[in-house]
């Protein structure tokens, strides 16, 4: 039973900011919560509002996932693409 669509060996990708969000959102999380360091109830706050962002994120993601494919991202194709080409 194959779990994805194959296209020359390879699971089919497509173009996502999704995984780098995810990732960002870790980062973001454990500077507030470093800066949040003498106040307890802020940084559980920042804990819990990064947890159901990543959340949100992953299961944005799950639907192309189980669908065969998979969210991509290359940075520096994504800092060179002009915004005005079609």
């Amino acid at each position: 039973m194959s779990l994805g669509v194959e296209v020359s060996g390879r699971v089919e990708s497509y173009f996502s900011f999704a995984p780098l969000v995810a990732v960002l959102i870790s980062l973001v999380a454990a500077v507030l919560i470093l800066l949040s360091s003498r106040r307890p109830n802020l940084r559980e706050t920042w804990t819990i509002v990064a947890v159901l962002c990543k959340f949100a994120v992953v299961s944005s993601m799950v639907p192309a996932v189980l669908a065969g494919l998979y969210p991509e991202i290359n940075l520096f194709e994504a800092m060179l693409r002009d915004p005005l080409a079609k």
